[in-house]
């Protein structure tokens, strides 16, 4: 459904869009990175006659529009689409220069929290009908500029109470381990095994604890600390390049989005930042 709905957005776009397009940095899910040039209006009216279009006859709910005021010197408006089961939000800017409106920054989520004061957009993503085990956490930094991204995490949500860290488990400031040893194992909670065999029975490639393998010298963030089965565990954000195998690729909610879990402290060395 999304990818058809994808489509009617890039025919209609098409025949709407400028030639020129304004230049703003941009954070954006994969499809919106691959099509940010079409997601350009001459005039505020062909936005909304734009998105009214795509409710009229469609399973959308409805449409809000509103003036975010997160710069002095651009007009910026958001859109938010009902959708059901993740709705979306489109973030625009007008160039007064270029006297374009370009899509500064775009995503399907399940929950969002814009605060006019730290000038951030904040959501979470999680697949439709089951097909991801992952909850992407994103945060966004908004100024006259565009997007930029403060967080890009995703997180396991396989109901497996062990892999959740706990508030007085964090550290007050992140700190940093580089990787010891070679193919050094990532797992989704702190355990040498699997302890719940069954509870993975979508992504049965996670049956072992793994959300995949982490390369020798690789720096990675460490946000907290558990004691279990007689060692101590880091609670660990990981760049997937960093990953010599990634159990997670794909399942994920864009292609450079960083995952957490856990590592065994045992071949993990402090490091500056």
């Amino acid at each position: 459904m999304k990818k058809m709905y994808h489509t009617i957005l890039l025919l209609i776009l098409c025949s709407l869009s400028h030639n020129s397009y304004a230049q703003f940095s941009t954070f954006y899910d994969d499809y919106y990175e691959q099509n940010k040039r079409q997601y350009t209006f001459e005039t505020e009216e062909q936005i909304d006659q734009f998105f009214n279009q795509n409710i009229d006859g469609s399973y959308m709910t409805g449409l809000t529009k509103t003036y975010t005021n997160i710069t002095k010197n651009k007009k910026d408006v958001m859109y938010i689409l009902g959708a059901g089961e993740q709705d979306s939000f489109y973030i625009f800017y007008y160039d007064k220069d270029e006297e374009l409106y370009t899509l500064v920054t775009s995503a399907n989520y399940s929950n969002v929290y814009f605060s006019p004061r730290n000038k951030t957009i904040t959501y979470t993503q999680t697949g439709c009908c089951g097909e991801s085990v992952f909850q992407g956490n994103i945060v966004l930094q908004l100024d006259e500029d565009g997007a930029h991204q403060l967080e890009n995490y995703a997180i396991v949500t396989l109901n497996i109470p062990e892999s959740d860290i706990q508030i007085a488990e964090i550290y007050n400031l992140p700190k940093w381990g580089i990787v010891q040893n070679e193919d050094y194992n990532f797992r989704i909670y702190p355990s040498m095994g699997n302890k719940y065999p069954e509870s993975d029975t979508f992504f049965t490639i996670f049956s072992d604890n793994l959300l995949g393998k982490i390369k020798k010298n690789s720096k990675i963030k460490l946000i907290g600390q558990r004691s279990a089965e007689d060692r101590t565990w880091y609670y660990v954000e990981v760049d997937p390049e960093n990953l010599s195998v990634n159990h997670t690729e794909g399942s994920t909610h864009n292609s450079y989005q960083n995952i957490r879990g856990w590592v065994s402290s045992n071949f993990i060395t402090l490091s500056p930042q």
